[in-house]
């Protein structure tokens, strides 16, 4: 895999100067010494030229440990050093990164000194060999230009003079990053153009397979790759009509063999079936809300009969059918039966009134969401748990926000309805008893 083609903020962060030099002595070694080498474009700061070369080239010796073989690369490390710049410019900073690659690459674990060492060796060959041609226009003859070339091969022989042997640079330095939120934050920051449809246009299922594959040491980080992935394939692709179902099953498919275990943070399953939808529309589920609540209200729900659990049972039908937020999903349940009871019941309080009998309402839970009768039935007559209302309210909240808060506010309801039935049955029982 070419890692030079990955962003660089997804494998590497970079650091300031005072890090560098606090992380190991050999690097407050090298950058007081490029501190004092002459050259510097003199538009812009020597400290800011200097942090460039030194993350510049721990960036590459990072991703070098990363391909199969580093010598395949050699032409794309060049391309890094001189800041992406055309050949043959910018070449001082390409000279001192190109050095500071080598030396770092000396000073490695044993392993890797022999494992990079061919390309070190390349790499510095080429650095020698490079000079810096500028053009000056005359002081006092404006339209004469003086051309100063100079010879860059001293520089890698004045870094490395003298440093001590006995430094070995820990394995841990050139790790690549964790992808985390910050690691895709970056990423946008530093290149806010930057984005995974126009990156992905040329590449196959392959190619994001193998991407997925070595990015990211644990699900987690590959969860939080492929939702980046995903959301901007997802907007990039409904601005303009594009198919979205494809980029959806590939990616899913990807989560589930990747990090199954974190699928939900890559929120592929939020995404019906058809995987045309992401969001939830919220003008037609506002509309499927009314038409619900008009034919609920016509029921009449305080007499609960055969006919009117066959009318409730078509108008909650035709939200799920959209909304796939109550019915089951791969197999299991996406609500418990004691927050599918909440609902059903919240629902018909307020926009009918309870049933005189909940247990009435227990073939809704049977055939809308498979329970047992006695689950059903248990499920209907339990005190209602604020905790469990809590949990029903935030699937409902994401198309409808007013029902949300309903749910939320029904066991305060629930249990003083309950506790002035209460009541009402023991006045009436001390009546009786009286009489």
């Amino acid at each position: 895999m070419n890692y030079t083609y990955i962003p660089e903020s997804l494998l590497y962060k970079r650091k300031s100067l005072d890090k560098f030099a606090m992380q190991h002595p050999l690097n407050a070694v090298v950058i007081k010494r490029l501190m004092k080498l002459e050259g510097w474009n003199k538009n812009y700061g020597a400290e800011g030229q200097i942090e460039a070369c030194l993350n510049n080239a721990y960036y590459i010796c990072t991703i070098m440990r990363l391909e199969y073989d580093a010598t395949f690369r050699e032409m794309s490390y060049q391309q890094i050093a001189r800041d992406h710049h055309i050949e043959g410019s910018n070449t001082l900073k390409e000279c001192v990164t190109l050095s500071l690659v080598a030396l770092l690459v000396k000073h490695s674990t044993p392993h890797w000194q022999v494992k990079l060492q061919e390309t070190a060796t390349d790499l510095l060959n080429y650095a020698e060999k490079l000079v810096d041609e500028r053009v000056d226009n005359e002081l006092h003859s404006p339209n004469s230009k003086r051309i100063h070339i100079l010879v860059l091969s001293g520089i890698p022989k004045y870094l490395s003079k003298d440093i001590d042997a006995s430094w070995i640079l820990p394995d841990e330095y050139f790790q690549p990053r964790s992808i985390d939120d910050k690691a895709i934050m970056e990423l946008h920051r530093r290149n806010p153009t930057f984005n995974w449809e126009k990156y992905l246009y040329h590449r196959n299922e392959e190619d994001i397979h193998e991407i997925v594959e070595n990015l990211g040491k644990t699900q987690l980080e590959k969860a939080t790759l492929i939702r980046s992935i995903w959301v901007d394939c997802y907007f990039s692709r409904k601005a303009f009509n594009g198919p979205i179902k494809t980029i959806w099953s590939t990616l899913k498919t990807l989560a589930q063999e990747f990090c199954p275990d974190c699928i939900k943070i890559t929120e592929l399953l939020k995404t019906p079936d058809t995987g045309l939808e992401f969001e939830k529309r919220i003008s037609e589920l506002t509309e499927e809300n009314r038409q619900l609540k008009e034919q609920i209200t016509q029921l009449g729900l305080a007499a609960v009969n055969q006919d009117e659990i066959d009318e409730l049972k078509n108008t909650i039908a035709s939200l799920e059918n959209d909304l796939e937020t109550f019915k089951t999903q791969d197999g299991k349940n996406r609500m418990t039966a004691s927050q599918a009871a909440i609902f059903i019941l919240t629902v018909c309080h307020h926009l009918g009134g309870l049933p005189n009998d909940k247990k009435a309402l227990s073939p809704i839970l049977q055939w809308g969401w498979g329970f047992s009768e006695s689950t059903s039935e248990r499920a209907l007559g339990a005190e209602a748990q604020q905790s469990v209302a809590d949990k029903t309210a935030q699937f409902v909240e994401s198309f409808s926000p007013k029902l949300g808060r309903l749910i939320r506010e029904f066991p305060d309801t629930f249990n003083e309805l309950r506790k002035h039935k209460l009541k009402d049955n023991n006045d009436k029982k001390l009546k009786t008893i009286n009489k």
